[in-house]
């Protein structure tokens, strides 16, 4: 926006600094000369302009649920968060779990676990197969509900791969449902690099 400022200033100084000839020919000529110079200026801020509105950070988060408990997960699972609230720039597959950066910068990522009765499950978020936190959660009896989660802000590239996949743990399940989403993964683009 400063170059449109500079542009414009510019743009009178240049009006108003050249002089006017007496003759009104001359004077004619001139003023063509300068409706024409108003009218380039004109076109350049306008484009100058779009360029500063393109060049915004897209709109990219999203949010997901798990809307069913996932029974007998394994070490190494992508979870699948299929009930999606929000999907703005479509980064997100709820089919595979995965969400794909579309651009360079930096992201900010959350997510919960919820696990009932006397068992422990542990999750990570893992990027491009490279773990980078963890969350737990552990019943501490039968019909005990607990829930675990973590936030993380990373620096990403254009094509790294997000998810959340089950790490340390063999053979429980994590607490889903249609009426109530405890698990869940979300995601937004702060901004662009």
């Amino acid at each position: 926006m400063n170059r449109i400022v500079v542009l414009s200033i510019v743009a009178v100084c240049a009006v108003y600094s050249i002089p006017i000839q007496n003759s009104p020919k001359l004077q004619s000529e001139r003023l063509k000369e300068l409706e024409l110079t108003v009218e380039k200026l004109t076109k350049t801020v306008q484009e100058i302009t779009l360029v500063a509105k393109t060049s915004v950070d897209p709109a990219l988060s999203f949010s997901a649920v798990l809307d069913d408990a996932l029974y007998n997960i394994v070490i190494g699972q992508t979870i699948l968060f299929n009930k999606v609230f929000l999907n703005d720039g479509s980064a997100y597959n709820e089919n595979t779990g995965v969400f794909t950066v579309p651009v360079d910068g930096v992201y900010l990522f959350s997510y919960f676990v919820a696990e009932i009765n006397n068992d422990q499950i542990v999750l990570r978020l893992v990027v491009n197969g490279q773990n980078k936190v963890d969350a737990v959660a552990e019943g501490l009896q039968d019909r005990h509900n607990d829930q675990g989660g973590n936030v993380v802000i990373l620096k990403l590239t254009a094509g790294d791969r997000v998810l959340i996949e089950a790490y340390d743990t063999s053979n429980v399940h994590i607490d889903g449902g249609a009426s109530y989403w405890y698990t869940s993964f979300s995601g937004a683009l702060l901004y662009g690099l």
